[in-house]
């Protein structure tokens, strides 16, 4: 495992100053078996791709992470979207599931606080079917969408940071999902 705290590189300088000064690849912030996360130090954009099947304590660990990461964001006082790449994800047994949906009751006022939407990237049509529909039923408390490809998923943050007035580089535009290459 690999943990670095790259959160506060950008300071307080916004994301478009940034554009024009880095033109980096993402930062791997967090790597496990289970969990990669990718963040964007020139975008309010990150990248979540679980990996496989975890283990419970593995679970656990990568929901304390994505806590954390929200947490930065907070003290930033930056408003992201999160893309949340499922297609390499195995799925959670019924207890993981349960301790999921609980993570997530705990930490909506702070998701509320710091991020503008989520989209899921899943390559299945039946599941991404599956997922729309339970979200029918379930909806979360934030704007979301689920999408086939990074590319849409991306184009779907920018339709958020639009929406929502939040200056973003043209980078993001033009080079879509693979700012997370």
């Amino acid at each position: 495992m690999i943990r670095a705290n790259l959160f506060q590189r950008a300071g307080d300088v916004g994301y478009a100053e940034l554009a024009s000064a880095i033109a980096a690849p993402p930062h791997r912030i967090y790597t496990c078996c289970v969990l990669e996360i990718l963040k964007l130090d020139w975008a309010p954009l990150s990248c979540l791709r679980p990996i496989g099947h975890p283990s419970d304590r593995e679970l656990n660990e990568s929901l304390q992470t994505i806590t954390q990461l929200l947490e930065a964001e907070l003290r930033l006082r930056r408003k992201s979207v999160m893309i949340v790449d499922m297609r390499k994800a195995g799925p959670l047994s019924a207890p993981q599931r349960r301790t999921s949906s609980e993570w997530m009751k705990q930490n909506i006022e702070l998701y509320k606080q710091c991020v503008l939407g989520g989209v899921f990237v899943i390559d299945s049509p039946i599941i991404r079917g599956v997922l729309t529909a339970l979200l029918w039923l379930s909806p979360m408390h934030m704007p979301y969408e689920v999408v086939g490809t990074l590319d849409d998923a991306v184009r779907w943050a920018i339709a958020r940071f639009d929406a929502e007035h939040v200056a973003i580089p043209e980078r993001l535009r033009l080079e879509l999902g693979r700012v997370f290459a």
